[in-house]
């Protein structure tokens, strides 16, 4: 059941001081900048985990075994120090990545 525009009850009188600062304040330029501001930070946020994901499912991939493998002279043959060394390369992206969002962040 819907209502049409033209039946709905209307107030006549006009806006008071609140009511006016609060439209001022939901449709001023400032409020859209801030808006703007939020949306490209949380892009910048979701941009970073989403590269972590991708770097995640690379260093997990098995394919990945026998290149490095094929780094490790003794270690190599165990794959306990194939699963540390991979850790350990994904956490170095991991902090590269979070520093680059804290300098493009502080830059911008």
């Amino acid at each position: 059941m819907e209502d049409a525009i033209e039946t709905l009850p209307t107030d006549t009188m006009p806006p008071t001081s609140d009511e006016k600062e609060m439209m001022k304040w939901l449709f001023s330029d400032d409020a859209n900048k801030q808006v703007l501001q939020t949306a490209s930070k949380l892009v910048l946020e979701f941009r970073t985990f989403l590269w972590i994901g991708v770097f995640f499912v690379l260093f997990s991939l098995p394919q990945l075994d026998p290149l490095i493998r094929s780094f490790l002279p003794l270690g190599g043959q165990y794959a306990i120090v194939v699963l540390l060394l991979k850790t350990f390369c994904f956490m170095l992206v991991v902090y590269i990545l979070f520093h680059l969002s804290v300098m493009t962040k502080k830059q911008g």
